[in-house]
């Protein structure tokens, strides 16, 4: 609920996993566990929403950023599939699940294909490093953007968006 929490001062979340399970998306796992809290992070809208320019697209973020970083955890296929699936299974929207996944012990990053990071591939739901030494780099590139882009936004805060209208009391 956008009364409650000013999301316009979050700049992304990052959430630490040590390992990075999958197992059945509908029961318990690492991987449902993060995909439901980026789903509640998501929710909270910003009043400002800010972007940039990533080659030749415009891309806006009106939600918090959500990066997951995992020391273990699957191989880029198998992720990539649960993802998809989850998507499919549950009718959400690729852009509420996590935007990044890092997870060092693979050597990969995988990234939404919305144009952040690289330039959108037309037919492409995820992407990731071409090179196993890459595996940092993506996602200090992704984070730097985001904070460059976020100061370029005005300061203020409207609070009466949050706050709505004063009652008589």
């Amino acid at each position: 609920d956008h009364d409650a929490f000013l999301s316009d001062f979050v700049i992304s979340v990052v959430e630490i996993k040590s390992n990075l399970t999958t197992g059945d998306l509908q029961g318990s796992s690492e991987l449902n566990s993060v995909i439901e809290a980026s789903r509640k992070v998501k929710a909270l809208k910003r009043v400002h929403p800010f972007g940039g320019i990533s080659g030749k697209e415009m891309v806006q973020f009106d939600h918090i950023p959500y990066l997951v970083f995992a020391f273990d955890g699957p191989a880029h296929e198998t992720l990539a599939e649960k993802l998809r699936s989850y998507e499919r299974n549950n009718q959400v929207k690729r852009d509420r699940l996590p935007d990044m996944f890092v997870v060092p012990s693979q050597k990969y990053y995988l990234t939404q294909n919305n144009g952040w990071l690289a330039p959108i591939e037309i037919d492409v739901d995820w992407t990731r490093n071409a090179e196993d030494t890459g595996t940092l780099i993506g996602p200090f590139a992704y984070l730097v953007k985001l904070v460059e882009a976020y100061t370029s936004i005005p300061k203020y805060m409207p609070f009466s968006k949050y706050l709505g209208e004063p009652h008589q009391v």
